[in-house]
C-alpha cells in the first residue's frame, strides 16, 4: 500500500488548487496514482509555474492528466510539458491505481483497470458481490411484483363475489 506522505498530499492539494471554473473539483484518480499525479504537478511546475489543471481522472485503466499551459509559452516549453503529462499517463498503466504497487491492466466486467493481483482479485470479488446483490435485488422486487398481481386478483375475485351475492339477494 502506498504510503501518502505530506509532500504527496500537498502535490495533490496544489493541483486541485490550479482547477478553476468548471473544471474545479475533477479529480478521481485512485490514490495508487497519488504519488504519480504530485511528482507530475513537480515537473509541471518547473517548466511553468501558472500552468491550470482542467481535470484529472481514470479513463480506460489509465490516468488522464488534462492540464493546460500559460499563454505565451515558449514552443519548446509546451512540448516538454505536454511530454511530462504523456510519460506519466503511460507510466499510471504499469502502477495499481489503488495500492501504487507495480501492476499492469485488466478487465473487470466491462471496466479496464490498472490493478496488482491483490487489488484484481478483490475486484472481481467485489463485482461478483455487486451481481449477486443485484440479482437478488431484482428477484425481490419480481417477488413484490407477483404479490401485488396476486393482491389485485384476490381484490377483484371479491369484488367479483360481493356482485354475485348482490345478484342473489335481489
Amino acid at each position: 500500500m502506498i504510503t501518502i506522505t505530506t509532500k504527496i498530499h500537498q502535490g495533490i492539494e496544489d493541483i486541485k488548487r490550479r482547477q478553476t471554473g468548471v473544471w474545479d473539483g475533477q479529480f478521481s484518480i485512485g490514490r495508487g496514482w497519488w504519488r504519480l499525479a504530485s511528482e507530475l504537478n513537480d515537473q509541471l511546475k518547473e517548466i511553468d509555474p501558472s500552468y491550470s489543471v482542467q481535470q484529472v481522472k481514470e479513463k480506460f485503466g489509465a490516468m488522464r492528466f488534462y492540464a493546460q499551459p500559460s499563454e505565451g509559452l515558449d514552443d519548446e516549453l509546451v512540448r516538454m510539458f505536454r511530454k511530462a503529462i504523456r510519460r506519466a499517463d503511460e507510466a499510471s498503466t504499469t502502477v495499481c491505481e489503488r495500492c501504487g504497487r507495480p501492476a499492469r491492466q485488466r478487465a473487470v466486467g466491462m471496466w479496464v483497470q490498472t490493478l496488482c493481483e491483490d487489488d484484481f482479485q478483490e475486484a472481481k470479488a467485489e463485482r461478483e458481490k455487486n451481481k449477486r446483490d443485484m440479482k437478488e435485488a431484482e428477484e425481490a422486487r419480481h417477488e413484490r411484483v407477483r404479490e401485488s398481481q396476486i393482491e389485485r386478483d384476490l381484490a377483484k375475485a371479491e369484488k367479483r363475489l360481493e356482485d354475485a351475492e348482490k345478484r342473489l339477494t335481489e
